[in-house]
């Protein structure tokens, strides 16, 4: 009887941890959504700050399917940067 509580112990502090690591991982992600959001209203706001996020991108080691999920935002600040050098 008492084994079985001992496994029964282990298998509760599991899936604490497992609804610990998802709950980090979570909170992870929100925050990459939220500097990534931060990040684009600042690179919208100014050619020089559109010049900044893009070297910074050229610089990240993104996966094909990133950098395809990122082209139209990548073009959208590479235009910011050309109207900037063009206006000043």
């Amino acid at each position: 009887m008492t084994k079985r509580s001992i496994e029964q112990q282990i298998a509760q502090a599991n899936d604490r941890l497992s609804r610990l690591k998802a709950r980090q991982k979570k909170i992870e992600v929100r925050q990459q959504i939220v500097l990534g959001a931060a990040m684009l209203a600042v690179a919208r706001a100014d050619a020089k700050n559109a010049d900044a996020v893009l070297a910074l991108l050229e610089q990240a080691d993104m996966r094909d399917a990133e950098t395809r999920d990122l082209a139209p935002v990548i073009e959208e600040l590479k235009q910011l940067k050309e109207q900037g050098s063009q206006n000043g």
